[in-house]
C-alpha cells in the first residue's frame, strides 16, 4: 500500500499516529530514500550525491532520526564496476592458479606414474605383446586417467549448479538461462584446455615407458 502526502509534516503526523496505535515492535519504520538520474556528467553526479548523503547525516533533513539512502545512477554505477570488477579480477586469478596447478599436478602424476609403468610394459614385451598392442593398452590407460577427473567435475557441478543459482540471488542475478549458458560454456572451455594440457603432459610418459 503506497500513500501519497503532500509534505513531510503530513508523514511525521501518520508515522506518530501509527505509532501510537501499533505500539514500538508493531509499528512500521520510517524511512527516508532518495533516487535521481541528473543530464550532468558522472563525476558532478557523485560528488552531488555525496554531499545529500552529508546533508543527511548532518541532520540537514527533517528525518534525522530515521533511516535515509540516497542513489544515484552514477553512483551506483561505480558501485556497481568496483564490486563485480573486483570479483570478476578475483575469478580470473584463481581460474589461473588453479589451471597451473592443474597442469602442474598431471605432469608430475604422467612422470610418476611412467616410472611405475615402464617396467611392467618391459615385461608385456618380453611376454610376446606387440609394440601396436602395448600402445594400445597404453592410450586406453591414459584416456580413462584423462576422462575420469572431467566426468567426475561435471557430475559436481551439476549437483552444485543450485547452490550456485542461490549464491548469485543474493547479488541480484537471477537470469538463469544466462547462468545456465556461462555454465556450459566455462565447462566445455575447461574441457577443451584440459584436453590440450593432458596431450602435452603425456608425452612424457610415453617417452619413459617406450
Amino acid at each position: 500500500m503506497y500513500l501519497v502526502v503532500p509534505d513531510g509534516d503530513t508523514m511525521n503526523r501518520l508515522y506518530e499516529y501509527q505509532y501510537s496505535v501499533y505500539g514500538e515492535k508493531a509499528a512500521s519504520s520510517l524511512q527516508t530514500c532518495m533516487g535521481f538520474d541528473l543530464s550532468c556528467n558522472a563525476d558532478a553526479q557523485i560528488q552531488l550525491t555525496e554531499k545529500l548523503i552529508e546533508q543527511f547525516a548532518s541532520g540537514a533533513e527533517t528525518h534525522l532520526d530515521y533511516f535515509y539512502e540516497v542513489k544515484g545512477l552514477e553512483m551506483q554505477r561505480y558501485s556497481f564496476y568496483s564490486l563485480f570488477g573486483g570479483l570478476l579480477f578475483l575469478g580470473i586469478l584463481l581460474s589461473v592458479v588453479f589451471l597451473f596447478g592443474t597442469v602442474l599436478i598431471m605432469y608430475y602424476k604422467q612422470i610418476s606414474e611412467g616410472y611405475e609403468d615402464a617396467a611392467r610394459f618391459e615385461i608385456l614385451q618380453k611376454v610376446g605383446m606387440t609394440r601396436k598392442e602395448i600402445k594400445k593398452s597404453i592410450n586406453s590407460q591414459i584416456l580413462t586417467v584423462f576422462a575420469a577427473p572431467l566426468l567426475a567435475s561435471g557430475v559436481h557441478l551439476c549437483f552444485a549448479f543450485p547452490l550456485i543459482q542461490k549464491l548469485l540471488l543474493m547479488f541480484g542475478l537471477s537470469n538463469t538461462p544466462l547462468l545456465v549458458g556461462v555454465t556450459v560454456g566455462s565447462y566445455l572451455i575447461f574441457g577443451v584446455l584440459y584436453a590440450v594440457m593432458y596431450k602435452a603432459t603425456s608425452r612424457s610418459y610415453y617417452q619413459l615407458v617406450k
